[in-house]
């Protein structure tokens, strides 16, 4: 039952004249008839990843220790991240290898890059309330704004969806068509959604493209309505004019009062103005130096991961994106919590927690210190240069300078090693740190199996939990503590002692088809499929999914990776939820609504029908059925087999050689 009171002559009359009482009664309503429809998502929370726009980490909400495990909802598959493991060891564009949650209004939110779906469930039981399908993988975590939930995704799309309901609301096209390419064994657009949806103040700001030579779009929206206030599609012309192959959008963005920062990828952010959208400049990389973990510090952005295999974060100014410094050197960053008076930085060694006075001043002292090493080190090795030639005499006075010299680089060396420890107002030892936040005053650290609750003001460990995987996610909301690990499970730890954790899980059903006549028809007719082709790995199309029960037997017999495509709403509304049920979608089994000249050139190994099955007939012109299937090896099969005899109508194969003929296909 819906509160519809304001829709009332008379209750208007009564807001005017009473507004305190009638709140109290209507509050009263909402409560007697059991309804949420009248409660809204809280404007507090953990609304966006790492908190805000600024990606800060830091909350005001503060928790009290200990926490123990309330939830844990473990997911039929693991995340698949846009990227493979690099040769480096470092993940430069980790931001997609867990399902990070952001919550609010009592409810957690995370998207899939396996089955595509957007989750809401409750904050206090993990419980799902509603899932949302999108056509392709979901990397990053939802942002909410409103009561609405922003969402983009590798279909191409930005979604706006009702955080209530999970009803669609508006959704965008992000780039300037639907055309369609192998991407991660998925079927994606050519224009993937590879950032986050950032919102604020009324505007939803998303990305689309990764190849800058095919187009890079940078859009800012009417967060109410979907509305394009300005949108940028010149800048992947600039490729050739920027470093590191140009921009490559992935990550989360990062928004300061007049500059939106895209992230791009294993590379440095680019700038572009709020306001406009105008391209202002890209951060230059110091070296191989690069990744998508970024946050904004006062009047620096600190961004970066790695330079070659090794923790590094480097400071750009925030209106010129000239790099000011390399941030955090002594304490090279696998995470960074920038609070007003203490920076805690977790390293390879453990976390530290820096006074930023002192430490701003220590770092300008062993700066230029560094300099004066620098230089003595190529006085050393230009002297080194003149031994070849030098007499013994010679030969003994340049050795007695070098030794000098070196003497002088290792008490320097020793200088900065003091400047450092006095930089710091407490360590906390630990190896396999991954990720940090601040919830008032307690640091909260994940890592290799485990998340751990330190005090910020002295560094003393206050509880710790074990978990299962590496944790890269951390939230804080309602007084519970939000954790996603790379396995795919997420966690939440509540304040107080033991209690008996509940673990949600997918029931999966490995046969969602209803039993029947229909059954041995499917059956057989892949075993024939199987035998004449001879294809069993690749990628195979079917045409019309229907009940998909063709596309799901092909997946039970074969380890093809199968791409349906149906005209009909209904059809592929049908054909998915079984998908899921299975544990198929996304994995194995992909289904949208989309026409088949988006779909690209020469990608099926296998193009079979269901619709032929069932109604005689193929709806989709031949010419464009060749188009995508492989030269060389690829196989085109339709048919019945004979079991279908009096439980199908049979098919024409007159009609079939009309169809052929019409495109353009002899002898068929």
């Amino acid at each position: 039952m819906k509160c519809r009171l304001h829709r009332n002559p008379r209750y208007r009359w009564f807001l005017r004249q009473a507004p305190r009482r009638l709140a109290i009664r209507l509050g009263l309503l909402c409560l007697i008839t059991s309804g949420t429809s009248c409660s809204l998502i809280s404007p507090e929370g953990w609304e966006t990843y790492r908190k805000d726009s600024a990606r800060s980490g830091i909350t005001d909400e503060h928790l009290s220790a200990p926490l123990s495990l309330s939830w844990t909802i473990r997911p039929t598959h693991v995340p698949k991240p846009a990227w493979y493991d690099p040769a480096e060891g470092i993940h430069r564009m980790h931001t997609d290898r867990a399902y990070h949650m952001t919550v609010a209004g009592g409810r957690v939110f995370f998207g899939s890059s396996v089955d595509f779906k957007v989750y809401a469930v409750s904050a206090r039981t993990g419980k799902v309330k509603w899932t949302f399908y999108t056509d392709g993988p979901v990397r990053f975590a939802p942002t909410i704004w409103k009561n609405r939930v922003y969402v983009g995704s590798d279909d191409g799309y930005v979604y706006c969806l009702n955080a209530r309901s999970g009803r669609l609301l508006w959704k965008y096209l992000a780039g300037p068509g639907d055309e369609r390419v192998l991407g991660n064994e998925n079927m994606v657009s050519l224009w993937p959604v590879r950032t986050s949806v950032l919102v604020d103040d009324g505007v939803a700001y998303s990305t689309a493209g990764v190849f800058p030579y095919e187009g890079i779009y940078i859009s800012a929206l009417d967060a109410g309505t979907g509305a394009v206030i300005w949108k940028n599609d010149t800048i992947g012309d600039r490729a050739h004019e920027l470093h590191f192959n140009g921009i490559s959008p992935h990550g989360y963005l990062i928004a300061s009062e007049n500059i939106l920062y895209v992230p791009s990828g294993r590379a440095l952010p680019a700038a572009f103005d709020r306001n406009t959208g105008e391209f202002l400049y890209y951060m230059s990389p110091s070296g191989k130096s690069g990744g998508t973990w970024a946050l904004l510090e006062e009047d620096r952005l600190v961004t970066g991961v790695d330079l070659s295999g090794v923790p590094r974060k480097v400071g750009y100014d925030i209106e010129t994106g000239a790099m000011t410094s390399e941030a955090y050197a002594f304490f090279p960053g696998i995470d960074l919590i920038t609070a007003p008076d203490v920076s805690y930085v977790a390293t390879l060694e453990g976390i530290f927690a820096l006074n930023r006075e002192q430490y701003s001043d220590a770092e300008r002292r062993a700066g230029a210190m560094e300099e004066e090493k620098q230089e003595l080190v190529g006085t050393i090795r230009d002297l080194r240069s003149r031994l070849a030639d030098a007499d013994i005499e010679t030969s003994r006075r340049i050795n007695e300078q070098i030794e000098e010299i070196a003497g002088r680089i290792s008490s320097l060396t020793d200088e900065q090693e003091a400047i450092k420890s006095s930089s710091f107002e407490w360590e906390y030892p630990h190896e396999g740190l991954c990720s940090l936040i601040l919830a008032g005053d307690m640091v909260i650290a994940g890592g290799e199996d485990f998340v751990i609750g330190i005090d910020a003001g002295t560094g003393g460990e206050l509880w710790s939990a074990d978990v299962d995987g590496r944790v890269l996610g951390l939230a804080v909301y309602g007084r519970r503590l939000f954790v996603s690990t790379d396995k795919g499970n997420n966690y939440c730890f509540k304040e107080g002692g033991a209690a008996r954790a509940r673990e949600v899980r997918t029931d999966l059903n490995p046969f969602p088809f209803r039993e029947g006549r229909l059954l041995g028809v499917y059956q057989s007719a892949v075993r024939e499929i199987v035998r004449e082709t001879g294809i069993e790995k690749g990628y195979c199309l079917v045409l019309g999914a229907r009940s998909g029960r063709l596309a799901f037997e092909l997946a039970r017999q074969t380890d093809l990776r199968i791409v349906c495509i149906d005209r009909r709403k209904r059809n592929v509304r049908r054909a998915r939820d079984k998908f899921d049920e299975a544990g198929l979608l996304g994995s194995r089994i992909a289904v949208g609504q989309w026409d088949l000249s988006s779909l690209p050139d020469y990608f099926a190994n296998l193009i079979v029908s269901e619709e032929i099955l069932e109604s005689k007939r193929i709806s989709y012109p031949a010419e464009e059925v060749f188009r995508v299937l492989r030269p060389y090896g690829g196989v085109a099969y339709f048919g019945q087999p004979a079991v279908a005899t009096g439980i199908l109508r049979g098919v024409d194969f007159g009609d079939v050689k009309e169809w052929l003929e019409g495109g353009g296909i002899k002898g068929g």
